[in-house]
């Protein structure tokens, strides 16, 4: 039982770097046409324990963006860069890719960053100083052109 779940999660890894899905239903169709049998609780199980998530209409993985299939699907998801002060940033993402941005930012353990917080749209990014903060601002837009 448990070799057929690792197969088929990474499986499931596979299929979502191939190509974007939009539904679970695409995504069980997709795990069927390579073999394994799927409901919809064992794709939604693995879809937490896998770290996927619905960004801009299709499924992704948050776990690791390291330039790969997921990294190209998410482009474009930093609508805005507001600077609030001289230690805060708000930054606005598509709809529920905040967490997502968050962690990769989070990812690149800059110096100048205190901590973020993530809604579903909105970051909040506090820096230790204003110079910080305009290097985080040029590390997020650097962020949504790898994105």
């Amino acid at each position: 039982m448990l070799d057929e779940r690792i197969k088929r999660q990474r499986a499931l890894v596979k299929i979502l770097k191939s190509k974007p899905y939009t539904t679970q239903d695409d995504v069980a169709s997709a795990l069927e046409s390579e073999g394994f049998e799927v409901t919809q609780s064992s794709i939604s199980r693995d879809f937490r324990e896998l770290g996927v998530v619905k960004v801009g209409g299709r499924y992704t993985s948050t776990l690791r963006f390291t330039g790969d299939a997921n990294s190209a699907a998410l482009q474009g998801l930093i609508k805005n860069i507001d600077p609030a002060g001289g230690n805060l940033l708000v930054v606005k993402t598509t709809p529920g890719a905040a967490n997502v941005v968050a962690a990769r930012l989070d990812e690149k353990d800059l110096n100048e960053v205190v901590g973020t917080i993530a809604g579903d749209d909105t970051i909040f990014v506090a820096t230790k100083t204003k110079r910080g903060q305009a290097h985080v601002i040029q590390a997020l837009e650097k962020l949504d052109r790898i994105f």
